[in-house]
């Protein structure tokens, strides 16, 4: 007996031992075979964190950036998630001022330990939490267009949508080809508007400096009546004007502008693709022209009959949308964040991890994404840029038409 209970004993001792063993080792094993990180399992869901305006002047961008984000995070639930993984979504207003913004993305990072984010809204508000970000190594997609903030040498930080390198420099070209020997500046005073100048200043002196900027003014977020700025700029009245304004300004501006008695090109960034720049300032925007990789349908059946939507992404999207919310966007921030969402689940997917520098290096290494910004390949610019071109639009009578000199 006594024999048999010390073999026993033995025996209980091994399974026990190699039970140990492989309980230890069972999560690291399992995941290694199907080559996912052990920190795939750590979480149930894949947090995002989103720091976005949703109140204050920049409310109406905010709230298309909000929509583009709830649409691609139900897509991809919807389909079973990321390798069977779900997106929990987790919102923060910024309210469009950089302090907000800052306390958003803390509360993101240290209470609700999310895996990846999205925003801010503003260049300002990047600038104010980049380094605060990239120090935490949370992977991040801003759809801001100012193209200082990609240039602080921060690896966590990347953009969904064209810079305004890349838009200056369209803009440049087409201003330069319509033989236009002067031109007038006006711009927000903020982050975005004054680089974007710039920008456009880099440009012209690259060029020898063969057009002269005869008049610069500017405009503070909030305001409304340019009434001032226009009687200047009519009185140089140079042979086109250069705009860099936020969207829910764009049409009041040209509005004034026009009433001034401005009547030359005016020549605009993306916010001049926003639909309700055109419903306030109506015949005004004829002769005004923009730089941008997409625009937005006037109407629901504008998706299938406009040729600028035939592409794949863009016109599934559009039909989502119109599925969602019963009407087209208003404004390109919408396409933004869906493209940023969709860049994250695809870098999540291929590097099978929830480590933050696995994601980044995972979307640094993506070159092959056809998103409604066309092809996206971050794998050509080392600084979590995306795409290096856009195109020229003409406004006329009301209706977004490509530009054709």
């Amino acid at each position: 007996m006594k024999k048999l209970l010390i073999v026993a004993v033995l025996l209980l001792a091994c399974v026990s031992l190699f039970a140990g063993g492989r309980g230890q080792s069972a999560v690291p094993d399992s995941t290694a075979s199907d080559g996912f990180d052990a920190s795939w399992n750590a979480s149930p869901t894949i947090k995002l964190g989103v720091a976005i305006t949703l109140t204050g002047t920049q409310s109406n961008p905010g709230k298309h950036s909000e929509q583009g984000v709830d649409i691609a995070v139900e897509q991809i639930n919807a389909a079973g998630g990321i390798h069977g993984k779900k997106i929990e979504l987790i919102k923060y207003d910024d309210k469009g001022q950089p302090a907000e913004a800052l306390k958003a993305i803390t509360r993101l990072i240290e209470q609700d330990k999310v895996h990846i984010i999205m925003g801010p809204l503003s260049s300002n508000s990047v600038m104010a939490v980049g380094e605060y970000v990239n120090d935490a190594e949370v992977p991040a997609i801003g759809v801001a267009v100012g193209i200082v903030w990609l240039n602080q040498g921060w690896t966590y930080y990347f953009r969904s949508s064209a810079n305004t390198g890349v838009t200056a420099t369209t803009l440049f070209k087409t201003i330069k080809e319509s033989g236009a020997k002067t031109m007038g500046y006006f711009n927000i005073n903020e982050e975005f508007g004054n680089n974007f100048i710039k920008d456009m200043d880099g440009l012209i002196a690259a060029d020898g400096n063969k057009i002269a900027v005869t008049v610069q003014e500017k405009y503070k977020d909030g305001d409304t009546d340019f009434t001032a700025q226009c009687v200047k700029i009519k009185q140089a009245d140079p042979d086109c004007l250069f705009v860099a304004s936020w969207s829910n300004d764009a049409g009041q501006l040209i509005k004034q502008v026009r009433a001034a008695g401005y009547d030359k090109p005016i020549y605009g960034d993306t916010a001049f693709s926003a639909a309700p720049v055109r419903q306030i300032a109506g015949a005004a925007t004829n002769n005004c022209f923009f730089a941008n990789a997409y625009v937005l349908p006037d109407s629901i059946a504008d998706i299938d009959t406009n040729p600028s939507f035939a592409g794949k992404a863009i016109n599934g999207y559009l039909k989502a949308y119109v599925a969602k919310y019963g009407d087209v966007p208003k404004e390109d921030n919408a396409y933004r964040s869906y493209d940023a969402i969709n860049i994250f689940a695809k870098a999540i997917g291929n590097a099978k991890s929830l480590k933050g520098s696995d994601i980044r290096d995972a979307i640094h290494a993506i070159s092959d994404y056809d998103g409604i910004l066309g092809r996206m390949n971050y794998a050509r610019f080392p600084n979590g840029e995306c795409v290096d071109e856009v195109a020229m639009w003409e406004i006329k009578d009301g209706k977004v038409i490509p530009y054709r000199r």
